[in-house]
């Protein structure tokens, strides 16, 4: 192994880093088995309640094989950089989620100011791209955030977004390594359950799709109970049911996986206020203490160089359950069908609806949208996926020859 320079910041805490590994090696054997399998369903032992580091990853306990194994551990590799210490070479020789979270922070503490965390974007729709951030520069941000955000520590942070996403490791994994507070993971659990587990003083993180679950679930908040959201914006009519349901305090913010947070804000009519460590470089944002420069997604407005207002992302990008879907790249996976001549997509009640014209116009309906729910559910990920289709001779245009929207 090799050594770097020790870091300056506080190193996540081993738990959270045990919590962030189950997760990772789940998602890595559900995308290899395709979701619905007897090994995905295996899997979500490491996301039971009562899964812990003890738990073993082989067959005799999760059920990974050789090559499942492998591939989860390249996952983990990947994700935390481990190649960087050489201590990739060290994880087969573990069979728990502890062992390997040791390793993550013998590796992490190796590397110190030099430690980079590997976060994937855009999976969604197209290649993975990767985006390598500086550990140090997390920490950094998650310390501004909590000196502007957060007058006291909450009791528990509630964890709806999963740890390996920016936003779930900002605030689910160094933020309460940061503050010495439990987490509660509640990635795959029922919002009615949720809901029934808040007190006083709890923080409940989630993306705006997570928001309306837990409003739809009925009920309300206990007293004390604050939110941050982040992943995608925050419906105005969401934010005040969110209130009126009983929740104290509602933080939103602002950023990407390529930029990190920018901004936050505790109304949808304001402006987000640039984060203290952050200033405006013209249409850009740049870091006081490393000078590194942030070229924004979106296009925005600024009332002051101290504050902006988002209006619309440049790559024409929405945000399905706080993930980036290109349009386009649904339409072409659509377009590849052999039931499908041609295609649009718009997004509909926070999911995507199709519209397409059949390569055979005397196809039955029901069992041409029951072919391209299995065969989008093989192309595409969850969020890129069309929930409604409809079916017609041409693609609906108005007056002037453009795609216009349509009722499905």
């Amino acid at each position: 192994m090799t050594s770097g320079a020790a870091s300056t910041g506080a190193l996540p805490d081993v738990t959270h880093l045990e919590r962030c590994v189950r997760h990772i090696v789940y998602r890595d054997v559900v995308r290899g088995a395709g979701g619905d399998s007897v090994g995905s369903a295996a899997a979500r032992r490491l996301l039971a309640p009562d899964a812990t580091g003890a738990i073993q990853f082989g067959e005799e306990g999760v059920g990974l094989d050789s090559l499942a194994l492998i591939s989860a551990a390249t996952a983990v590799s990947r994700f935390f950089d481990l190649g960087a210490s050489g201590v990739d070479d060290y994880l087969l020789f573990e069979d728990t989620p502890d062992g390997w979270a040791r390793l993550v922070a013998q590796h992490l503490a190796s590397c110190g100011d030099a430690a980079e965390i590997v976060f994937e974007t855009s999976g969604s729709t197209d290649a993975p791209t990767l985006v390598r951030k500086r550990l140090a520069l997390l920490e950094e941000e998650i310390g501004a955030l909590t000196d502007a955000v957060l007058p006291s520590p909450p009791r528990r942070i509630v964890a709806m977004p999963p740890p390996q996403h920016i936003f779930g490791w900002l605030w689910t994994v160094l933020l309460p390594s940061k503050l010495g507070v439990p987490v509660v993971d509640a990635v795959i659990r029922g919002p009615g359950s949720v809901l029934r587990e808040l007190s006083e003083g709890d923080l409940v993180v989630g993306t705006p799709f997570n928001w309306e679950i837990l409003l739809n679930a009925g009920g309300g908040f206990p007293d004390g109970v604050t939110g941050v959201t982040s992943g995608g914006p925050m419906p105005a009519p969401v934010w005040g049911s969110l209130s009126d349901a009983g929740l104290l305090r509602l933080l939103e913010i602002f950023g990407s996986t390529e930029t990190g947070g920018l901004g936050w804000r505790e109304s949808s009519e304001a402006p987000f206020a640039l984060l203290p460590h952050l200033e405006r470089d013209g249409e850009a944002v740049r870091s006081r203490p490393t000078g590194d420069r942030f070229v924004m997604q979106d296009h925005m407005s600024w009332p002051d160089d101290t504050h902006f207002v988002p209006e619309g992302r440049i790559d024409r990008a929405v945000q399905i359950a706080g993930v980036n879907v290109s349009l386009s790249k649904v339409r072409d996976a659509l377009c590849a069908s052999d039931h499908v001549a041609d295609a649009a997509v718009r997004p509909a009640s926070e999911r995507l609806k199709a519209f397409i014209v059949p390569s055979d116009r005397h196809a039955d309906p029901d069992e041409l949208s029951r072919a391209l729910v299995d065969e989008m559910r093989q192309a595409l990920e969850p969020a890129a996926r069309p929930t409604s289709y409809t079916f017609g001779p041409d693609l609906p245009r108005n007056a002037m020859g453009k795609l216009t929207d349509w009722r499905p």
